[in-house]
């Protein structure tokens, strides 16, 4: 049970604070690499034990499989990303089914955010060539 609650908050906490800094340091893109959204995390002094739901939520699916092949963690990226889907923000108002999901964000094709909250954006993402952080291990399996 604690462990799902420690998700859940870390979850809330990529899409409330990597988001807008991800958007604000490396602007608005559909999708991040790997290392800007572990780079964003650490300078936001985030949780990493959770990393791959952050991973999940701005990096494409490509990005994501090649960074855990490397690192040698078996995470998936369907799973992990509808799981952030699911409890994202914890709000339940919104209908999320008109908007656009770019895969890496949370948008409407406005860049408003999908979840119901208005006035911040949270995610897009863009893989600037790839880069990966090549970190050992991320906490764990997933």
């Amino acid at each position: 049970m604690i462990g799902i609650i420690r998700r859940r908050l870390a979850i809330r906490s990529y899409r409330k604070r990597l988001g807008p800094y991800l958007e604000q340091h490396f602007g608005w893109r559909a999708n991040y690499s790997p290392q800007q959204v572990r780079s964003g995390a650490s300078t936001l002094g985030l949780s990493t034990a959770d990393i791959c739901y952050a991973y999940a939520l701005y990096c494409t699916p490509s990005d994501f499989d090649s960074h855990h092949a490397a690192t040698g963690e078996h995470c998936d990226y369907a799973t992990m990303h509808a799981e952030t889907m699911s409890f994202g923000t914890g709000s339940s108002h919104g209908d999320s089914s008109s908007h656009h999901d770019s895969g890496g964000g949370w948008f409407d094709s406005h860049g408003h955010d999908s979840g119901g909250h208005h006035g911040g954006h949270d995610g897009g993402g863009h893989d600037f060539g790839g880069g990966h952080d090549g970190g050992g291990g991320d906490g764990g399996s997933h």
